[in-house]
């Protein structure tokens, strides 16, 4: 897709969004918060970007906690994995290692 810039919080405005694929751009800053309300969320990817930081707490409360019936979120993908990861997600299922 090429896609430049940052994740606008606007996006928290499309509650209904089932799956967001922004994975491989070129996309920088930090996760806004307002994705968490994606409350049907159930796939986001965003590894391989330029996006930092912390995963914010509201997104991570769309990911089930073991053995309840939380959040629909099923697969989050980002760039937390490896010795030096370029976000901090303790949420996210599955962790890419960009270095």
């Amino acid at each position: 897709n090429e896609l430049t810039g940052t994740l606008p919080s606007e996006l928290g405005r499309w509650t209904a969004v089932a799956e967001l694929f922004v994975n491989q751009n070129m996309l920088t800053g930090t996760v806004p918060s307002d994705l968490g309300n994606f409350v049907l969320l159930e796939t986001f990817r965003l590894e391989r970007n330029d996006i930092s930081g912390t995963m914010p707490e509201q997104v991570c409360s769309l990911v089930p906690a073991d053995g309840s019936s939380g959040g629909s979120l099923s697969e989050m993908w980002a760039d937390c994995g490896g010795n030096f990861p370029d976000i901090e997600c303790d949420c996210c299922t599955n962790c890419i290692s960009t270095r």
